[in-house]
Order: structure tokens, then C-alpha cells, then sequence
């Protein structure tokens, strides 16, 4: 187009000077709008991309936000403590869970020492950021925690200059394992004390054949109490057993007709040991649940009254209270310290054992009400000084 014109205003040829500054604005003026067009063009191409390019990454940073509150998300609804610390051990942050053991909502402002207390997981993030791998370890977070946990701390990248931490919760664990080992060793002890007693007087009828009847009689009315003793300990458990371990059988059970039977049933042994028993029952409270082991739960607490009360009265109760069936035994016995009074409902613990041994006790009767109330769901408690009497009692939602 340039040399078109150029030719025709008589460029190359005898062209005056006017004419060739208008041919030479001419062609200006034509490269100018190209110019022009073309960079419009771009910048809109330009603009495009960049609105484009934009737009991508809103929806990257949205998703991106989306992501990393899910990512918050199941951190937080895990049951295990999790933080992400730098390599100097503060903390970036912590989990929910975490917030909740240890009771604050500023752990990222804190070191992990100061955000838990533990002198063990510092070691391991410092060992950590030496680049070691710290083993898995059990670390007890003590008072006011009382917690105990398994943690594990890993880099968060190979540059190692962020790193997770995970403890995970094992302190009912570790308190059933103590419990079991406890069970056991109580179960151990209560039967082997029968049954040394019952090998002893076997073996000293045989080593005496020509003994006086009279001794041979006690020695065989000695076995036959240590006998019963292990049966009903083997009883004991076996309802124990059936009350921490199967649900109860639904149906509707009179409470109050229950109780009357069961102090019917107590009266005689009450009588004999020259003990008052007063009754108070409230007719027609309906209850659901299993009728024989509700029955067991009235017989345990009444015959502890009575087993514990030299002289005096026992007196039971039966009402309606706050939409609850409840449920109480008071006695004049011997009462129950206050140091004992919050292990009363644990297996095998007695206050007095040689009294409990002696007044035919298993030490599991009141371990036997909590559990078979608590699966009813229903509470216990108890009431005591010491030589001034207890009061028992439960409670038991109505049908």
C-alpha cells in the first residue's frame, strides 16, 4: 500500500517537496490506524485473558478454601489431638479435639510445651526437626489432664520445617487393662481362699480317720460353708457378667410390688437379728426393664442393711419423684467412712473385709446394682457416716 502511493504522488519521479510530505503523512496516517487497531486488538486479547486468567483463580482460591475447610473438618471430628508446629516447636495449629483436652482456644499462640505440658512430645519435635524419625510412645498428660495418649510426630515436607503431631486417646483403654488386671487378681484371691480352706479340712479328716465325730462334723460344716462361699461368688460374677455385658429384657415390671417381695423375703433374717424394718412404698410405679434383675438390685441393697446393722431399724422407700422412680434403704449400722464412700461400687472392694467375709459377702453385690441400674437406665448414690448408718437409693426412669 506505501508504494502505491508512493508511486502515485511521483515518488522516483520529478515529485515536488509538498506533495511528497502529503504522501509520506499519508502513509503515516495509514501505519498509525494499523498500529492502532492492532494494539487495540492485543489489549482486548490481553484484557480477555487477564479476566479469564482472574476468574480461574478465584475459583482456585475457592476451592482451595473449600478443601481446607473440609481438611478442618475431619481434623476437628477426629477423636485424636492433632497440631501442626514449626520447627522451633510452636504451634500453627491445633484441632478442635485438642482445643477441648486441653481446655484452651489459643494452642497456636503457644510452643507445645506450653500448650500441653509434656516434656516427652517436645523431645520429640526437637528430635524430629533433627532430622531423626521419633517411635510411636505412650505419654500420660497428668494433672489437670489426666489423660494418656499415644503420640506420633511426622514432617509435614522432606524440607522438614513444619511437623504433624497426633495423639491419640487411650486412657479408657488403659483403664479397662488396669481394671481387668485388677478383676483378675481379685477373682484369683477370693477363690483361692475357699478353696485352700476346703483343701485343708479335707486333708486333715484324712490324716485324722479315727478323729471324734464332733471335730470330723466341723471340719465338714467348714467345707460346706467355704463351698457355698464359692458358689456364691460364682454367682455373683455370673451376674455381673450378664449386667455389663447383655442388655436388659424389656418389659413392664411393678416396682412396687418387686419391693414388697423382697422385703417379704428380708424380714425373717431382719427379725432374727432383732432389727426393726419399716416400709414406705408408693402403689402402681411401672418401670421397664428385666423384673429378675431388678429383683437381685432390691435384694442386694436390703441384705446389706441388714448384713451391716447390728442393732436399730432398716427402713425402705418407694415414690415417684421428678418423673423417676426412686428408691431408698436407710439403716442404723455401721456406716461407711468417707475416704471409702467413692470406691463403694467397684468389684471386690470392701470396707471392712474380714466383716464382709464373715457376714457371707462377695464384695461385688453393689458393683452388681450399679451395673444393672445404669443399664436401666437409671443412677445410684450413697449416704454415710460412720457408726451413724447409710442411705442407699436409685433411680429408674418410669415406663
Amino acid at each position: 500500500m506505501a508504494s502505491a502511493l508512493l508511486f502515485a504522488s511521483g515518488f522516483g519521479g520529478l515529485a515536488r517537496p509538498r506533495e511528497t510530505a502529503l504522501a509520506f503523512g499519508a502513509v503515516l496516517a495509514v501505519l498509525g490506524t494499523v498500529v492502532l487497531r492492532d494494539v487495540r486488538k492485543s489489549a482486548a486479547e490481553c484484557r480477555t485473558t487477564v479476566e479469564r486468567l482472574t476468574a480461574k483463580a478465584a475459583l482456585l482460591e475457592a476451592e482451595s478454601q473449600k478443601n481446607r475447610a473440609a481438611l478442618d473438618g475431619l481434623a476437628d471430628g477426629l477423636d485424636v489431638w492433632i497440631f501442626l508446629v514449626d520447627a522451633k516447636g510452636d504451634v500453627l495449629y491445633a484441632n478442635e479435639r485438642a482445643h477441648q483436652v486441653f481446655g484452651r482456644n489459643d494452642l497456636a499462640s503457644r510452643s507445645i510445651l506450653a500448650a500441653t505440658f509434656s516434656r516427652e512430645l517436645t523431645e520429640m519435635v526437637q528430635s524430629a526437626a533433627q532430622g531423626q524419625d521419633p517411635p510411636l510412645l505412650e505419654i500420660v498428660f497428668g494433672s489437670p489432664y489426666d489423660k494418656t495418649g499415644m503420640a506420633r510426630v511426622w514432617p509435614e515436607s522432606p524440607e522438614r520445617s513444619h511437623f504433624f503431631v497426633s495423639v491419640t486417646d487411650v486412657t479408657d483403654l488403659r483403664r479397662l487393662e488396669r481394671v481387668r488386671r485388677d478383676f483378675v487378681a481379685n477373682v484369683s484371691h477370693e477363690l483361692r481362699t475357699p478353696m485352700a480352706t476346703i483343701r485343708a479340712m479335707a486333708e486333715t479328716i484324712l490324716d485324722e480317720p479315727e478323729a471324734p465325730v464332733e471335730a470330723s462334723r466341723r471340719y465338714l460344716e467348714k467345707v460346706m460353708s467355704e463351698i457355698d462361699r464359692l458358689t456364691r461368688i460364682s454367682n455373683d460374677l455370673l451376674a455381673l457378667s450378664k449386667a455389663e455385658s447383655k442388655p436388659p429384657a424389656q418389659g413392664r415390671v411393678d416396682l412396687s410390688e418387686t419391693a414388697n417381695a423382697a422385703i417379704q423375703q428380708i424380714s425373717a433374717k431382719a427379725k432374727r437379728k432383732g432389727i426393726k424394718t419399716g416400709s414406705d412404698i408408693e402403689p402402681g410405679i411401672i418401670v421397664t426393664g428385666s423384673e429378675e434383675q431388678l429383683t437381685q438390685v432390691l435384694l442386694n441393697l436390703l441384705e446389706n442393711a441388714v448384713n451391716y446393722t447390728t442393732e436399730g431399724s432398716v427402713d425402705v422407700a418407694l415414690h415417684r419423684v421428678d418423673g423417676s422412680a426412686e428408691f431408698t434403704v436407710v439403716d442404723t449400722g455401721i456406716g461407711i467412712p468417707s475416704e471409702d464412700l467413692p470406691r463403694i461400687f467397684e468389684r471386690f472392694y470392701r470396707v471392712d473385709k474380714a466383716r464382709s467375709r464373715a457376714s457371707g459377702g462377695t464384695g461385688l453385690g453393689l458393683s452388681i446394682v450399679r451395673h444393672i441400674v445404669e443399664s436401666h437406665g437409671g443412677k445410684t448414690g450413697v449416704e454415710s457416716r460412720l457408726n451413724e448408718g447409710s442411705r442407699f437409693w436409685f433411680t429408674l426412669p418410669l415406663a
